[in-house]
């Protein structure tokens, strides 16, 4: 499987990037990365699969599927680089995404040609709290070391919740 977090976070060492420290995060690497991402997959990427809609020959289709190409790397490029940024573990909560859709059901929304797959009565949401915290409190995968966070609980505002209870985190 390719380290796609690790290939980031190495871009972000050699050019001394932000990279998120459990601290507040500066408003100045926030619009970086809304610019980035508008760039990439506003700018870039939708207008190239629209392109795609109206390809009538194999040159056409050719230059169109580099384009494509370009702008999905370059989105993703900048959607792991903003995880890195604001503290997002993306490989865990990715896991964990997965795991919730495949428990969608098998039914189709008809409106869409292949059609969107529709939570049914067995579908388990994510469980992106418990990842966001353990995140807070040990730190990445495979690094464990705590992260500072002056963040407080959106649950239960350093009360105490089964979340933090569980993971031995309180605010404070």
């Amino acid at each position: 499987m390719i380290d796609y977090v690790g290939m980031l976070k190495e871009f972000h060492d050699k050019y001394s990037h932000y990279q998120f420290q459990g601290d507040d995060i500066p408003h100045e690497v926030l619009d970086l990365r809304i610019k980035l991402i508008n760039e990439e997959v506003n700018e870039e990427l939708l207008p190239a699969l629209e392109k795609l809609k109206h390809v009538n020959n194999y040159y056409d289709w050719h230059d169109t599927m580099i384009e494509i190409i370009d702008a999905v790397s370059d989105s993703l490029y900048v959607i792991f680089g903003t995880c890195i940024s604001v503290g997002v573990p993306v490989d865990e909560a990715f896991t964990e995404v997965h795991r919730s859709n495949m428990t969608k059901s098998m039914m189709k929304d008809s409106k869409s040609i292949k059609g969107k797959t529709l939570k049914g009565p067995d579908w388990q949401p994510p469980e992106l709290k418990a990842i966001f915290f353990d995140y807070l409190v040990n730190g990445p995968a495979g690094q464990r070391t705590r992260v500072k966070s002056t963040v407080t609980c959106a649950e239960c505002h350093g009360t105490g919740c089964e979340v933090c209870n569980n993971l031995g985190w309180t605010n404070g």
